[in-house]
């Protein structure tokens, strides 16, 4: 019967081979047979056996007279190898225990770095909401400002253009003509048009009558901004 005052029973040992082959060497048959039932009695009672020779016979199953002497000769040796198992199992079980607890903190340090930085996102996020809500009243802004310079200007249709190219009779393309200002965004350099006839006026001024057949030089810097900014157009 295993001793109930035990609170961490052994419940196995290492059985090393060449090791018990060296205490056993020694021993007859019958020695060899008694060493191992005592031993794992003595394990099984938490290093103790009983003082009283008939109980020890009892527990190991020793009824001739030769089992009994045979247990009383290694006796002593049973002892002095279950003190040095009992040693081992103890100290290894402590370096599993501090094994444990050393990993259970690194778990734990771990779960708590991951809660910070999850505590962290919803301000991440906030601040990546501030900014994009930002950009956004900066682009209203802009669309904003750009209205206010182009307010009171109505883009010209194409036939409009061609009724007062004839009208001037000029010799601008009325097609070409749209299309360079569609590309631009309606700038009469940097600045927003204003007056979509002042500007085909000022193509007459300055000759500009088609942009892949310049009439003559121009040093003015408006047509100069005008070739610089379409494409294909020769700037002489």
């Amino acid at each position: 019967m295993t001793n109930p005052t035990n609170k961490d029973p052994l419940i196995h040992f290492p059985f090393y081979i060449n090791q018990y082959q060296g205490i056993l060497s020694r021993y007859s048959l019958e020695e060899k047979g008694a060493f191992i039932s005592l031993l794992c009695v003595f394990l099984a009672e938490d290093s103790q056996l009983p003082d009283n020779q008939d109980q020890l016979f009892r527990m190991c199953l020793a009824f001739t007279e030769g089992e009994r002497k045979a247990v009383l000769s290694v006796k002593d040796k049973v002892v002095e190898t279950g003190l040095e198992i009992l040693k081992y199992q103890k100290e290894k079980r402590e370096k599993c225990r501090e094994s444990a607890r050393i990993g259970g903190l690194a778990r734990v340090a771990k779960a708590q770095a991951i809660a910070q930085e999850t505590l962290k996102r919803p301000s991440s996020n906030k601040e990546t909401e501030k900014e994009t809500e930002t950009d956004i009243n900066k682009d209203k802004e802009e669309e904003e400002e750009e209205k206010k310079k182009s307010k009171g200007f109505i883009r010209p249709t194409l036939q409009e253009i061609q009724n007062y190219c004839q009208e001037r009779k000029n010799s601008i393309n009325p097609e070409k003509w749209l299309n360079f200002y569609q590309s631009n965004g309606w700038k009469v350099g940097k600045n927003s048009m204003k007056d979509w006839k002042a500007a085909i006026r000022t193509w007459e001024t300055n000759s500009f009558t088609s942009p892949t057949k310049p009439q003559s030089k121009h040093n003015n810097f408006e047509q100069q901004d005008y070739y610089a900014n379409t494409e294909g157009f020769e700037v002489c």
